[in-house]
């Protein structure tokens, strides 16, 4: 058999399924376990919960991160003054945006005000197992491209290390496509060249690429 866990986070008013059981999916359960609190908020500021708490993103990758306050009971605050968001590796932003470093490892972000803190760990992956590509406005996967002349599609990169999916955003990568076959930026939108013709378009980050071809052929 296997244990259903499901929490209410800090900042949400539902609960939510925390856990995946080794079948793949939920289960059926007749029996129920709910632990309540009864502590009282107390309106002052104690720490803060920084979501997400632990990331696994691709090197380059960006971040947007959020720190909530809360009690000493685990209530959130509505107000607590300027944040500072800060870490040893990579950068943040005023927003909270986390820019991951170039190299491998694990780094922590911490929020700060006053003497009240909060951290999340952020895993970076500088060489992923796997990259594919997808259409970005479908999710449909592309392992091949068929256009017309000047014709544009806009692809999505996606990298996987330990059957991980990584968060990355396309400029992560880096794109690069045969003159034959068309022109691509680094938002992943590709133009089909302006004649008939064939060649590749290459996505490579880290070491690691997926190359899938390209067909142009019709009249403009």
């Amino acid at each position: 058999g296997s244990t259903t866990i499901g929490a209410t986070m800090p900042g949400n008013s539902s609960m939510e399924i925390l856990n995946v059981p080794s079948g793949g999916s939920q289960r059926a359960v007749t029996n129920g376990i709910f632990l309540v609190s009864d502590l009282k908020p107390t309106g002052t500021l104690d720490h803060f919960y920084v979501t997400p708490y632990d990331s696994i993103v691709l090197s380059g990758a960006q971040v947007s991160l959020r720190a909530t306050a809360m009690d000493q009971n685990g209530f959130t605050l509505s107000d607590s003054g300027s944040v500072a968001i800060r870490n040893g590796d990579g950068l943040v932003d005023v927003s909270g945006i986390f820019t991951a470093g170039s190299e491998s490892g694990t780094t922590l972000v911490t929020a700060s005000s006053g003497n009240a803190e909060g951290s999340a760990s952020v895993t970076v992956v500088k060489t992923p197992d796997s990259i594919s590509l997808s259409n970005e406005s479908t999710g449909a996967p592309i392992t091949s491209l068929a256009l017309s002349p000047l014709q544009s599609v806009d692809l999505k990169a996606s990298a996987v290390y330990k059957k991980i999916a990584l968060t990355s955003q396309d400029p992560c990568y880096v794109w690069t496509a045969d003159p034959s076959a068309g022109t691509v930026d680094e938002n992943g939108v590709f133009t089909a060249a302006a004649q008939s013709g064939s060649g590749n378009l290459t996505v490579s980050a880290g070491g690691r690429s997926v190359t899938i071809p390209v067909t142009v052929s019709g009249h403009i």
